[in-house]
């Protein structure tokens, strides 16, 4: 994460975005990086499914991404199958 936080600081850009959006949202929100923040969330949106979206949720949630969080609302209203995961479960156990 610090290595593709450096290149986005230094170029602009991340290579490695899919497997490091989680850990890049939170360095891009501590360091108040919005264009970082967005790329993060969009990658986010893309490889949404059942299995991520309550982690997502809460994700988006903690850093602030209002249109990720509308997104993944939407999503789990389109599939209401989310709420009977592991995923769902252990989430709303946390809280």
């Amino acid at each position: 994460v610090i290595h593709e936080l450096l290149r986005y600081a230094y170029t602009g850009e991340v290579e490695q975005l899919e497997p490091l959006a989680e850990g890049l949202l939170a360095a891009a929100c501590k360091y108040d990086l919005p264009e970082l923040k967005a790329m993060c969330a969009a990658e986010l949106t893309t490889s949404l499914d059942c299995s991520n979206a309550a982690a997502r949720l809460q994700l988006a949630d903690a850093y602030g991404c209002g249109e990720l969080k509308k997104t993944i609302m939407d999503f789990i209203v389109q599939h209401p199958d989310v709420l009977d995961t592991s995923e769902w479960n252990e989430t709303v156990d946390k809280d």
